[in-house]
């Protein structure tokens, strides 16, 4: 479970640090760079889901209680700073991925080329 979330989640990074960078040629203007833009939205978005759906499969071994040995329980019970710190934090930014996704692919696909014009950028 931990393998394929972690992959998919680091596949999901990549793709949207990819994206990410690809937005400074679009500030500039360049409009041969808005088809590409929107389709790796669209893939960030799809690969964002699949990310924190794997996770959240993962998710249920770590809470599982300390008879079943989730690692939560052992986390809180033996170091619950760290737990607290690291892995609530964890838990709660890294689903805030989902709705920006869907919101910069909705963006580029509504607004389009309109988001190059002078006034728009």
């Amino acid at each position: 479970m931990g393998t394929i979330h972690g992959m998919g989640a680091m596949l999901a990074l990549v793709v949207m640090v990819y994206t990410a960078h690809l937005a400074f040629p679009l500030l500039r203007g360049v409009p041969k760079i808005v088809p590409q833009m929107r389709t790796l939205a669209f893939c960030s978005t799809l690969l964002s889901f699949l990310a924190i759906a794997t996770g959240n499969w993962a998710y249920m071994r770590y809470r599982a209680g300390i008879d079943f040995a989730g690692a939560r329980a052992a986390l809180k019970e033996n170091s619950p700073l760290a737990q607290y710190v690291l892995m609530e934090y964890h838990e709660f930014s890294v689903l805030f991925t989902l709705p920006l996704t869907v919101a910069c692919a909705w963006i580029l696909w509504n607004y389009g080329d309109a988001i190059l014009e002078k006034k728009n950028r």
